[in-house]
């Protein structure tokens, strides 16, 4: 008999490594870092943000700038850039929290949506 701890933390890793199937109406999969989800029947992890150089929302910017995702794709690390279809036929469609001036966006709220790419 599994004690309840035991239990616990064999139901968190087993769960941790599940592939969610999250699709919204609009094709978008979304997920945090290290969640796996199916986009187009393929496996993606987001792993970590190379680069998170957006706009900040109120500000005007001579450049929109950019994010760069780190993921696993079907086993392989790849980098994805935000509104940049991947040759492996999947986009990064859109990123979460929205950037503001002179607030910091901590790993775990960072939340990203995938669709298969056109």
């Amino acid at each position: 008999m599994l004690r309840p701890a035991l239990a616990l933390a064999l139901i968190a890793t087993l769960h941790s490594g599940c592939v969610r199937y999250n699709i919204r109406s609009d094709g978008v999969s979304q997920a945090a870092l290290g969640q796996t989800l199916q986009v187009g029947g393929r496996n993606v992890t987001p792993l970590a943000v190379v680069e998170d150089s957006r706009c900040p929302t109120g500000t005007q910017c001579v450049w929109a700038g950019r994010v760069r995702l780190s993921a696993r794709i079907d086993g392989q690390l790849r980098e994805l850039t935000l509104g940049q279809p991947d040759p492996g036929g999947v986009e990064l469609a859109w990123v979460a929290p929205a950037k503001r001036a002179n607030e910091a966006i901590f790993e775990e709220q960072y939340r990203f949506g995938f669709r298969a790419a056109k």
